[in-house]
């Protein structure tokens, strides 16, 4: 594999990242407006600004810790879709949020 081969593949594998960092964003839309609890909303808020800003890497690292936070999210919606709206267990779900985003920008 020669020179340009290997910067093509890591700006490839940088836009991956950013598009799935911008589809885990988003989606913290869709737990805010599951959720009725506004101090949960607000936390989810401060959520999604802080994954707004993720830097984008072609570590595949990086890629696998935002793929566990993109899973965390979608588990976080499908239990707000099936179960009623608990303030704690939505603080627990948050703060194990914030615990991957620390996990996935310790590996940058």
């Amino acid at each position: 594999m020669n020179y340009f081969q290997k910067k093509q593949l890591k700006s490839t594998q940088r836009s991956e990242d950013q598009q799935l960092i911008s589809k885990n964003a988003v989606m913290i839309d869709v737990l805010i407006s599951l959720t009725s609890n506004a101090t949960c909303k607000e936390e989810l808020k401060k959520l999604q600004e802080k994954l707004q800003y993720l830097t984008a890497s072609d570590l595949s690292k990086v890629y696998d810790g935002d793929k566990k936070i993109a899973n965390a999210i979608d588990d976080f919606k499908q239990w707000l879709y099936k179960e009623k709206d608990d303030a704690e267990k939505t603080a627990k779900m948050i703060k194990e949020l914030y615990v991957l985003i620390a996990e996935r920008n310790s590996k940058l």
